[in-house]
Parts: C-alpha cells; sequence; structure tokens
C-alpha cells in the first residue's frame, strides 16, 4: 500500500449537536463508518477519554471491526492511556515514544514511520526542437514540392504530401528523445 491517511481526533466534539451519537466510541465509529479504510495505510491519533473499561471494550471491538491496532501501551496522562495512536499498518511504524512536552498534564506521543517511496514511471519521449528548426530552408524546400497530377485519387494526394512534409520536418526540423519521470499524485484523500 502506497497510500496514506491520517486522521486527527480531538477531544470535545459536540455532543448536543442533533444526529451525533452520544459516546466518545460511537462518534469514533461513525467517522471510521465514512472513511475509504481500504487499500491505505491508515494511522489515527487522539485524545480519547475511555472513563471505563466496558466503555474501552466496546472501543477495541470497534478497532478489531475495522483492523485497526492500537498501538500506546505506557500512560500518557496520570497512570491511564489517554492519548492513542492507531493503524491498519503497524510494521510501518518503526519506532513509537512517549515523551514528556512538559506543556501539557497529557504527555506526547511520538512515532517515526517509514514511508515508501512510491514509483516513478520514467518513458521516453520523443518531439521535434522547433528552437533550432531551419524554417528558411523548410519554407523554400515547401514551396519547390512537386506538383501532383490531377489523376491522382484525393486518399493518394493526401499520402504524397503528406510523406513529403514528413521528409522536409526531418531534413530541417530535428527530431529529439528524452526521458522524463511521470511523478505520482500528491494529493492523499482522507476518504
Amino acid at each position: 500500500m502506497s497510500k496514506y491517511s491520517y486522521i486527527g481526533i480531538a477531544q470535545n466534539i459536540n455532543q448536543q449537536a442533533n444526529n451525533y451519537p452520544t459516546s466518545d466510541s460511537e462518534q469514533f465509529e461513525s467517522i471510521l463508518s465514512h472513511i475509504n479504510l481500504k487499500d491505505r495505510n491508515i494511522i489515527i491519533t487522539g485524545d480519547f477519554n475511555l472513563p471505563t473499561s466496558d466503555a474501552y471494550s466496546y472501543f477495541e471491538h470497534i478497532l478489531h471491526s475495522n483492523s485497526l491496532k492500537q498501538l500506546v501501551t505506557l500512560p500518557t496522562r496520570l497512570n491511564n492511556i489517554l492519548d492513542l495512536f492507531m493503524t491498519n499498518n503497524p510494521e510501518i511504524i518503526s519506532e513509537l515514544n512517549i515523551e514528556e512536552p512538559h506543556i501539557s498534564d497529557h504527555k506526547m506521543v511520538v512515532a517515526r514511520i517509514t514511508v515508501k517511496r512510491p514509483d516513478y514511471k520514467q518513458t521516453e519521449i520523443s518531439f521535434r526542437d522547433f528552437k533550432r528548426a531551419n524554417f528558411e530552408n523548410l519554407g523554400s524546400d515547401i514551396c519547390n514540392i512537386a506538383v501532383l497530377p490531377m489523376s491522382m485519387s484525393s486518399s493518394d494526394m493526401i499520402q504524397s504530401v503528406t510523406v513529403s512534409l514528413l521528409e522536409l520536418f526531418d531534413r530541417h526540423v530535428p527530431l529529439i528523445s528524452k526521458t522524463i519521470t511521470e511523478y505520482p499524485k500528491k494529493s492523499l484523500p482522507i476518504c
């Protein structure tokens, strides 16, 4: 998988608004239902206050049903693991540490993520170099193209003129080749 999506979850989503689930776990489940989790590496972080073991069990069920794994194993606030780091591909996480930020009552989750560089497609193209064309001689030679007999069919005339013009272009407008690199799209859609 070379596509990545990052989702940051903030605490205190307005639970009073209509149509919002009433628990943090239900809100999280609702968010996941709107995200394309297939064929991409997903990283989800956030401050999750799961007050009871029942709430945490339900949350673990949501993770399991979405093929996500929670990687934080040390407390991030007092003796609690509130700040979580989840992914569907733990192999991309080469290091995960809990550090003291000195500016918050929560510790900081720091991760090193190994991102595979996408494959670039290289293609050889050929084109005419009009900057180095000899237009004076090209124009003169076009004027000297032999007059075609009226007895020729229109398709034969078109073919004859096309061949003559291509020969003149080959003579007066150099054909050059260049290797181009096609880079992948830069956008990383979330859903």
